[in-house]
């Protein structure tokens, strides 16, 4: 695959998620580690640009659009969307666009109403920029490591690498949410400090002042 098929492609997966971006980028991991590590951080570098124009189009089209102008658009569930995406992006900004671009569908519908939400566009350009150097960052450092394993070609490293990726997805969300479950049960049952006069600190129980 030529450098100019592939930043074509990954721009697309930036509008349209059904382009598959991460696999074209992982499929040309092979070929970079054994042109040497100058190509490969050039491969990153063109990934990163990629997918960086690829969020600010789809930026710009959400700002062009809005989220009215279609009959479709005005669907309960996509309306939902819209709003709670809307909503998101006051809370945290920066943060979920940059979380977005780690997340293949997703990412199009969040970058897409930043922009017909009105975000500001500088902080999200830099938002942008930033998640997709970590995104081209991420995906090379697994398929460079999947391929010095295993030694496989582009078939192999890709379908491996896929594998590994959703795996680690998973073994995230399970840690996040039992750390999640461990602080509120943990917050649940501790007993507040108090103090007794003449008998210094103590624990009381809860609901005890």
């Amino acid at each position: 695959m030529s450098a100019i098929w592939l930043f074509l492609m990954i721009v697309v997966d930036g509008v349209m998620p059904l382009v598959p971006g991460e696999a074209a980028l992982l499929s040309q991991a092979p070929a970079a580690v054994a042109a040497g590590w100058p190509a490969v951080i050039g491969l990153g570098a063109l990934a990163a640009s990629a997918a960086f124009l690829g969020d600010v189009t789809a930026f710009l089209l959400g700002r062009r659009v809005g989220t009215t102008r279609f009959a479709w658009q005005k669907h309960r569930k996509i309306a939902r969307l819209f709003n709670w995406t809307g909503s998101a992006l006051k809370r945290v900004g920066p943060s979920l666009i940059v979380m977005a671009r780690m997340m293949p569908g997703w990412r199009v519908a969040i970058t897409f109403t930043a922009g017909a939400t009105r975000f500001s566009m500088s902080r999200f350009i830099i938002a942008s920029a930033v998640g997709s150097t970590i995104w081209a960052t991420y995906l090379l450092t697994i398929g460079t490591t999947v391929q010095a394993i295993t030694g496989g070609g582009a078939v192999m490293v890709t379908v491996v690498s896929v594998v590994t990726m959703f795996v680690l997805g998973r073994a995230v969300r399970w840690a996040r949410d039992n750390v999640r479950t461990w602080w509120a049960n943990r917050r649940e049952h501790r007993l507040p400090v108090t103090v007794a006069a003449g008998h210094g600190w103590r624990l009381a129980p809860a609901g005890i002042r």
